[in-house]
């Protein structure tokens, strides 16, 4: 089972493994990048991928369909979607996790991830969409975080440990 990452016409996918590498990374480095609402939300939506919660295969991200596009923010969001795999990928953010990955598999993925929102246009997405959530936080639960890995918490869990990310996989 593999988790597919698209945009139209374009797209790529990952095994169950390195889409939890690669969505570790890009919360650990989109976390210290974002600052705005919709980044913040966008961070918290994207830990909610965990498939010990959603299941194996399940956690694909469709660009068109399963992001919260805002019309008049669209170039930013696309360009801070873009930045966190960039920045992932200029700071190696996969060298901070508790296991050792492939190097060159893990920038492989994160440029791919570039690559699918870089084909984003703004004349294909529906901006009536919502984010499918699973357990939304509310906006007072914005700066929660774990301890140990500076990542906003998902809902998805009972206790911390469950609702970061990276903790859970652990």
């Amino acid at each position: 089972m593999s988790n597919l990452i698209s945009s139209n016409a374009k797209f790529f996918s990952m095994s169950n493994g390195f889409t939890t590498v690669v969505y570790s990374v890009l919360l650990i480095s989109g976390n210290k990048l974002a600052k705005t609402y919709w980044e913040k939300q966008t961070m918290i939506w994207l830990a909610e991928h965990d498939q010990h919660f959603i299941g194996n295969g399940c956690a694909g991200i469709d660009t068109i369909k399963h992001i919260e596009w805002i019309k008049d923010q669209f170039s930013d969001q696309k360009k801070f979607l873009m930045q966190i795999a960039q920045n992932t990928i200029d700071n190696k953010v996969w060298k901070v996790l508790e296991y050792q990955t492939n190097e060159e598999v893990v920038i492989k993925f994160l440029n791919k991830w570039v690559e699918i929102f870089e084909s984003v246009k703004i004349e294909d997405i529906d901006f009536s969409n919502t984010y499918f959530w699973y357990a939304k936080s509310l906006d007072t639960e914005l700066e929660n975080y774990c301890e140990i890995h500076s990542i906003r918490l998902n809902k998805l869990g009972k206790n911390v440990k469950e609702c970061c990310f990276i903790c859970n996989d652990a």
